[in-house]
């Protein structure tokens, strides 16, 4: 016991030093992350006295949004051999039902905004035991950047060696997930967590906040607490297990027999195998020669090849596996193989109680984050944000704009000259509409001539403007917008599909790199968790619910790889692909059919339904009048354009 508390201790002291040097390199980056999200929040003025602004910040974030995820783009599932193809749509069909499921039509838009704000958005892949009554449902959740810390070392998530997940639960919730340890889950009072060395449990490390509003923290309640969650290496080694040694020796003494050369992997006793190999290949000999296998040497085995080449093909077999292993021997003299699958290891703790310390649920050595990036550099394992750079251009909008503000207030109410004689109070000189004023005869009572507004406040104004749009790729075209100067609808058009350049290379991150990796993580899970049948009901491209059956069994051996279907490419827009489509049909280039189900049009559906029936019905009268010839011809009927002279006389009778 004194042991295993002495082993726990020493893990949670290297998992703290984890922390501490993933915290200290997330922490020179926050204070510019909480600047971000500020300023797109519209609290842009280090002021005690909110000031008017102009928001570009939302307005290049909002408008690159929706161009990003118009048209969502999918995981495909290729099966690796021909009998895997039709068990690698239904897993694909698998991924899209989850996805549905998860509401990731809600959950795209809102990592991409994390992602364009702070150069980082994070989405989590879990599995939930208590969802679907109690079936268990695979999750997709959005996280804030305050929930994750990666190895800083790392400038991609595969090559980390460690990622740490802290997020508020409820107490409840992680009581039922791990039972055993329920009585030492306690609540947490977040937001009046005392100050920490590591400096991770101030309020605004778990929830984002601005001064423009009072909002109450998310996590105030009384029954929350913290759950840290940690995935990182060990390639910790022990011995492989005896049974499965045996059982790959008796599946590798079949596949010789049968003439076929086994797989020979590293992580194996090679000790074990190359002595019952050698003992099989003496058994071999000894029993087509009649001789006991003590009587065994070289100099039989080469007289037995001599004698059969069937079995000298079956020896040198034995000898090439033989050798194999010797090779791996070398590199694993001892037979050992990672305690850890992938050498990934998971440890779940609240405060320092371990909940879950083993290999990783899923064994597809990955850990379960998915990053979207804004702007990517190979220095960092974070993005830089859309925000980040405009923001500069911002505060110098917003002083320019606050000052030609404070100019036209002083301008525009100009001040009065009055006689000391001419009885007018100076207090009752005001702005106010139809003011009146009295004074003696012969005296002066006149407003001062009003000012002018500095025109470079609003020329300065326009090139900050400008600098935005230039830096984000956020313009007049993007935003739906005619730009000045331009009517050619062509030139138009043109202009609108280029303007989107600087946002192609985000769909790639999009597409190539993060909806990729969700696709794998889901896929695995489904593997992994599903172990029912189960009716999945989606949305097929037509728009219309298709049911598929799923058989776990069909899927458990199943030899796949996760490509990506490209959805938005970022450079058409429906409009755009609208007026491509609609001119292919025109040429007749493409039918209908595929016109519709390309395109996006109000009540699809119906409209592919409909086509389906008339279809249908052609093929029928196709059917009737390949019918109707047919009995004409038993008939004697002459064909439709056939001469009645053509036709022999007796038919004619």
């Amino acid at each position: 016991m004194e042991d295993n508390l002495k082993d726990q201790k020493e893990l949670i002291k290297h998992l703290e030093s984890k922390f501490k040097e993933a915290n200290e390199y997330r922490r020179s980056l926050e204070e510019q992350w909480v600047e971000e999200e500020t300023f797109y929040k519209g609290d842009q003025w280090k002021v005690a006295k909110r000031r008017p602004v102009k928001n570009w910040c939302f307005t290049v974030v909002e408008g690159e949004i929706p161009i990003l995820t118009d048209t969502r783009p999918s995981a495909s599932i290729i099966g690796m051999e021909d009998d895997d193809i039709d068990n690698a749509k239904v897993l694909e069909s698998g991924v899209e039902y989850v996805l549905e499921k998860e509401r990731f039509a809600m959950k795209l838009p809102e990592t991409v905004r994390d992602m364009l704000i702070t150069g980082t958005g994070w989405q989590y892949v879990d599995f939930d035991p208590d969802k679907e009554n109690g079936e268990g449902s695979i999750t997709v959740d959005t996280l804030d950047w305050r929930h994750v810390w990666v190895d800083p070392a790392a400038n991609e998530l595969d090559a980390a060696d460690f990622a740490i997940i802290k997020k508020p639960v409820r107490v409840d919730k992680l009581k039922r997930r791990f039972p055993k340890h329920a009585d030492d889950i306690k609540p947490v009072d977040i937001p009046n967590m005392e100050e920490s060395n590591d400096d991770y449990s101030r309020e605004s490390r778990w929830s984002p906040g601005t001064s423009m509003t009072d909002e109450k923290s998310r996590y105030g309640g009384k029954d929350l607490t913290i759950l840290e969650e940690y995935w990182f290496k060990d390639y910790s080694m022990e011995k492989v297990d005896e049974i499965v040694t045996m059982d790959e020796i008796a599946k590798e003494a079949r596949q010789l027999m049968e003439g076929e050369a086994p797989d020979v992997g590293m992580y194996e006793d090679h000790e074990e195998h190359i002595e019952a190999h050698e003992e099989l290949k003496a058994i071999i000999v000894a029993q087509n020669l009649g001789v006991s296998v003590e009587e065994v040497t070289e100099d039989v085995i080469e007289q037995l090849r001599e004698q059969s080449p069937e079995l000298s093909v079956m020896l040198s077999m034995i000898d090439d596996h033989l050798e194999a292993h010797r090779v791996y021997q070398e590199q694993n003299p001892k037979g050992l193989k990672p305690k850890y699958y992938n050498n990934l290891r998971l440890v779940m703790k609240q405060g320092h109680k371990v909940l879950f310390d083993g290999e990783a649920p899923v064994k597809d050595g990955m850990i379960p984050l998915v990053p979207y990036y804004c702007y990517k550099s190979a220095d960092s394992i974070y993005g830089t944000s859309e925000v980040r750079n405009i923001i500069s251009s911002q505060k110098s909008y917003n002083e320019m704009d606050w000052a030609e503000l404070q100019n036209l207030r002083l301008t525009g109410n100009s001040g009065w000259v009055i006689d000391e004689e001419s009885g007018v109070d100076s207090d009752t000189l005001t702005n106010e509409p139809g003011l009146v004023v009295k004074k003696k005869k012969g005296t002066e009572a006149r407003r001062l001539e009003a000012g002018s507004t500095n025109p470079q406040l609003g020329a300065r104004k326009d090139a900050d403007q400008r600098a935005i749009e230039q830096i984000s790729g956020i313009n007049e075209a993007t935003q739906g917008r005619r730009p000045a100067g331009i009517t050619a609808a062509q030139a138009i058009r043109f202009l609108q599909e280029q303007s989107v350049g600087r946002i192609r290379l985000k769909t790639r991150y999009l597409e190539e790199y993060s909806i990729l990796r969700l696709g794998q993580l889901i896929s695995s899970r489904i593997i992994k968790y599903w172990t029912t049948e189960r009716k999945l009901r989606i949305w097929d491209k037509a728009g219309q619910i298709k049911t598929l059956d799923f058989d776990p069994d069909n899927i458990q051996s199943l030899s796949y790889e996760v490509r990506v279907s490209p959805g938005s490419t970022a450079g058409l827009d429906k409009e755009a692909i609208f007026n491509v489509m609609k001119e292919m049909l025109q040429n007749q280039v493409i039918d209908p059919r595929t016109f519709f189900e390309v395109t996006d049009v109000p009540y699809k559906a119906k409209i592919l339904e409909r086509l389906n029936e008339q279809d249908e019905m052609q093929m029928q009268l196709e059917a009737l009048a390949g019918e109707n010839e047919e009995l004409k011809a038993q008939l004697g009927i002459p064909a439709e354009g056939m001469p009645a002279e053509e036709v022999p006389l007796e038919q004619q009778v």
